[in-house]
């Protein structure tokens, strides 16, 4: 089905231009484009209008899982009768494979799967095998290898009614992909028995399949109840997808096994070359282990580290990744592209460097350097139509895009960018308090925004003990932790939130009037001038927005961002003026009295 937008609000401000611009420059057969819209202009909304407008499949990658998170929820919002998913790690909290030759110490894989998560990435390769109208938000794991779509395709199980096939032979294919028998603790993923009814949870969602036997053929496919078991729908046919992102056809096994045996001598030979007699060791004994388990059962541990002899793909081909589930012409949106760019760019000499430390030390064989995401030149390769999306779009994105920049600086509520000052450090604490305490008694909240986590818990504890309620956050945090703490702040459980310098993208606060950038006059990326845009954007939700920038002196990024949050309020004045609009607060989540709590440091 078509995509379309499930919203009441049209494009206000400097949407309907914008959009426009962008959809104009994909049709023109523009490759890269950059929408260079300002915090709060509604960006998602504007990316939405592009894709109903193109009608292609898309996939939006943004660098961080939080955000991902984000606008997944947003897009599920615009597009409820389409085909919406969420393609992130599926791990909450991960340490990869490595050895650090500094310490000589190996350090083993570990990691905690979110099944939520995994469902999600197999919904996601299932619509992109099934539908056209497909959304996908990412991160930047969309760039790791997983299984081909042709293998992927061939292992899943196609069955109709009338079929020939024997009731046993469909348990083993089951088996195969990765589903489990449990007639008992029917789960995601499992399957049960009843004489000739095979019952088949679906790994993700809610569907449960019965297939029904008689006399060596299917005799009836449906959809049923999962708690009853009642029949809600019967089927003609029906594709049951693997339980898992990584499928390996069983004629690949035997092949995959030999190239192993192969490059092991190859690399012993390399290893006792260079008088490492006791990796050689290590390394025979390792991959010994695994051929003996993948010949016995048709798995090891870190079998993923044989991608290249179990795929059969040359040394150093191009990883198949969740680009090449989507069809030849589709829409790729970069959002927060200042900093989703760098993290793609800076990703395959990261997992390089693990590598080659496990080669060296003995723990892995060199063909596990074809486990890895996208080079950054194949990346670029993966798809012809490329919107970047920022606030503060980077040099890369401005030099691609060649001119085919739109801006968007007017907001759908006309809503100006805050006012900016510049106030000393001496003292700077009791300042702020002030500055808060204002904001307080006016039924705002404020930002203070530092630079380490020792700053932040200080200075929650200082604000503390002038009875007012705050909270501190940082990156560390585990993710549902952080959403947490802004959930409570969106509901007025604390007047203060203290960030660690973050809290510069994705964060919808709009009872935020005030933000404090300490030690705004610091060096570093931090205090850049794209940095310190990002985080004066936070006061832009407000209709009494402020900014302090606390410094003893004026830098260039501080003078660059104070220049460019005046041109773009004086442009937003001006279009007030001229078409008579007049900044609309945005409605805040509040939460009653009763459910405020007091200070979290």
């Amino acid at each position: 089905m078509p995509f379309e937008i499930n919203t009441r609000d049209e494009p206000k401000g400097d949407q309907p231009e914008a959009i426009g611009a962008v959809v104009k420059g994909v049709r023109a057969g523009k490759k890269h484009q950059t929408l260079h819209g300002a915090t709060g202009t509604g960006k998602t909304h504007a990316m939405a209008r592009v894709i109903v407008a193109l009608q292609l499949a898309a996939l939006v990658i943004v660098h961080n899982k939080v955000l991902a998170g984000q606008l997944y929820n947003e897009f599920r919002g615009f597009f409820p009768s389409n085909s919406v998913h969420l393609f992130i790690s599926t791990f909450d909290t991960f340490q990869p494979e490595a050895y650090d030759p500094r310490r000589k110490v190996y350090i083993k894989k570990d990691g905690l799967v979110d099944k939520d998560i995994y469902q999600q990435r197999l919904a996601t390769l299932d619509a992109l095998l099934s539908r056209q109208d497909v959304l996908v938000v990412a991160s930047a794991s969309a760039i790791f290898g997983v299984s081909s779509p042709e293998d992927y395709v061939r292992m899943s199980i196609r069955l109709r009614v009338g079929d020939t096939l024997e009731r046993n032979e469909l348990l083993h294919r089951l088996v195969a992909i990765k589903y489990g028998r449990d007639d008992l603790l029917f789960l995601p993923g499992k399957f049960r028995v009843n004489h000739d009814i095979v019952d088949v949870y679906r790994p993700y969602g809610q569907r449960v399949w019965r297939v029904r036997f008689q006399n060596g053929r299917v005799d009836r496919l449906a959809v049923i109840d999962l708690v009853s078991g009642d029949v809600i729908e019967d089927l003609d046919e029906l594709t049951i997808r693997p339980a898992t992102t990584f499928v390996l056809p069983p004629e690949r096994l035997a092949p995959g096994i030999e190239a192993i045996e192969r490059e092991l001598p190859e690399q012993l030979e390399r290893l006792r070359l260079r008088g490492k007699t006791w990796e050689a060791a290590q390394i025979n004994e390792i991959v010994n282990r695994d051929i003996d388990l993948l010949r016995r059962t048709g798995a090891c541990p870190g079998m993923e580290n044989y991608v290249r002899a179990l795929s059969g793909r040359a040394p150093g081909a191009t990883p198949t990744t969740l680009f090449d589930y989507f069809p030849r012409v589709f829409l790729q949106l970069l959002d927060e592209s200042h900093a989703t760019v760098p993290q793609i760019r800076n990703m395959f000499a990261g997992n390089e460097e693990v590598k080659t430390n496990l080669v060296d030390a003995g723990y892995r064989l060199p063909s596990a350097s074809d486990l890895r995401p996208l080079l950054f030149e194949e990346w670029e390769r993966a798809t012809d139509k490329i919107i970047f999306v920022s606030a503060t779009p980077g040099d890369y994105e401005l030099e691609k895009s060649a001119g085919a920049v739109v801006e968007q600086i007017v907001r759908p509520r006309y809503l100006l960018d805050p006012l900016v000052e510049v106030h000393g450090k001496q003292d700077w604490q009791s300042d702020l308090i002030k500055e808060i305490r204002a904001r307080i008694t006016a039924g705002q909240q404020a930002l203070a925004i530092v630079l380490t986590k020792r700053q932040a818990k200080i200075l929650a504890g200082n604000l503390g003990e002038a009875k007012i309620k705050c909270a501190w956050i940082h990156s560390d945090l585990p993710v549902r932790e952080r959403n947490g703490l802004l959930r409570a702040f969106r509901k007025r459980r604390f007047g203060v939130l203290v960030g660690v310098g973050m809290l510069r993208e994705g964060v919808n606060l709009p009872g935020v009037s005030l933000v404090a950038i300490v030690d705004a006059d610091k060096g570093g990326f931090l205090r850049s001038a794209r940095s310190l845009i990002q985080i004066i954007g936070r006061a832009t939700r407000h209709v009494a927005g402020t900014v302090i920038l606390y410094g003893d002196r004026t830098t260039s990024a501080m003078q660059e961002a104070m220049d460019e949050t005046r041109r773009r309020r004086e442009r937003q004045e001006d279009y007030n003026r001229q078409h008579g609009t007049v900044p609309t607060p945005i409605e805040e989540d509040t939460a009653p009295a009763a459910e405020i709590v007091e200070n979290e440091v």
